[in-house]
Parts: structure tokens; C-alpha cells; sequence
């Protein structure tokens, strides 16, 4: 199995990584100015959807 179908069970078990997934997808979003990602929408995602947003 490839990567992508870990990585939203990874996120589901660890809640540190789901919060650097978050950061990392609000800095990027940031500088790419798209001001729909904001952390306040982000924790209302799946994490399947943080999970293809971050790779």
C-alpha cells in the first residue's frame, strides 16, 4: 500500500501530528494567500482531507 492510505490513519491516532499537519498546511496556505484555509476551518476537515493537503 502506498503512503497516502496510511497517513489518515496515522492522523486519526496521533493528535501531534494532526496539529503539525495543520500548521504546516496554515503557513503554506498563508503564503500562497489562500485565506479559506485558516486554522479555524481546518479543524472541521476530515482527515483524510488534511492528509492529501499536506502531501
Amino acid at each position: 500500500m502506498t503512503l497516502f492510505c496510511y497517513l489518515p490513519l496515522k492522523l486519526m491516532m496521533t493528535s501531534h501530528l494532526y496539529k503539525h499537519y495543520e500548521t504546516y498546511i496554515n503557513k503554506r496556505a498563508k503564503v500562497a494567500r489562500y485565506e479559506s484555509l485558516v486554522p479555524s476551518a481546518l479543524q472541521q476537515v476530515p482527515d483524510l482531507a488534511i492528509s492529501n493537503l499536506y502531501s
